[in-house]
């Protein structure tokens, strides 16, 4: 059995394969998320799965206790959350990007946070979390960065730490491509963004910042225990945080922009 430990939010995962091959495209695809950390799940991964006829995202999923299953056309998976323990059956060696997805999704969720559809950038040591629908600009953002840490252009995820929420990179990206660092800063504002010729910011109510937020969230399960639990998160993270609706030009005077509304 060939095995790496990635870490991903501060969740750190085993992964164990009877594949080398299957292990090394992992090193080859995150590297920036190596850990020699103690790895908080095992995760062992077969191939026995037979395939579906159709494709689709999570067909069932469900909590009873601490156990945790989904199973999709492309893959079953079985977590037992006490034990520290999952195991994925998979019909290829493809899929292992929306196996992580789903179970960082559920994990955090299960901590009080959540994956987003959001580009994160670190400026001045907190993080600032653009999100919107696909098309939104969340990569021209992510291209204005000017040299800031940039967590992600595609999915963000955000986890109380320290009495803060924290955003950090994942290795779900979009076309801006992989992070070079697996890192992350409190939050310091959240930015529902539209591409528009000038530069508008406009402060949101919590209610609509979460009601909002939760169509961005990246969760392909529809169960009462983790969706309750995502709900109570942003309930709490829209009152200590503030959101915006930020209508933006792809010009780097965002920052600029940014910094003189957002203390």
């Amino acid at each position: 059995m060939h095995f790496v430990r990635i870490s991903i939010a501060d969740i750190v995962f085993e992964i164990l394969s009877p594949s080398k091959r299957f292990i090394i495209w992992l090193e080859e695809n995150y590297k920036p998320f190596f850990s020699k950390k103690n790895a908080e799940f095992k995760l062992f991964l077969k191939f026995d799965k037979k395939k579906g006829n159709n494709i689709s995202s999570s067909s069932i999923s469900k909590w009873s206790g601490t156990q945790f299953y989904a199973e999709t056309d492309f893959f079953d998976v079985d977590m037992d959350y006490s034990r520290g323990e999952i195991t994925a059956s998979f019909n290829s060696g493809s899929g292992i990007v929306d196996l992580l997805k789903l179970l960082c999704g559920v994990i955090l969720a299960k901590k009080g946070g959540f994956l987003l559809h959001s580009c994160g950038v670190i400026e001045k040591e907190f993080s600032y979390i653009f999100f919107g629908p696909s098309g939104s600009g969340k990569t021209t953002i992510a291209g204005l960065s000017g040299g800031r840490t940039i967590l992600s252009d595609e999915t963000t995820a955000v986890i109380p730490k320290n009495g803060f929420y924290y955003a950090y990179a994942t290795p779900f990206f979009g076309e801006f491509g992989q992070v070079k660092n697996n890192t992350g800063a409190p939050v310091k504002a959240f930015f529902n963004i539209k591409k528009d010729t000038c530069f508008k910011l406009f402060p949101v109510k919590p209610v609509s910042a979460a009601k909002e937020m939760l169509c961005h969230t990246v969760l392909n399960i529809l169960d009462c225990q983790t969706t309750g639990h995502l709900l109570n998160t942003l309930d709490s993270l829209v009152k200590k945080i503030p959101s915006y609706e930020l209508h933006f030009k792809k010009e780097p005077e965002i920052w600029e922009y940014i910094n003189g509304f957002v203390r």
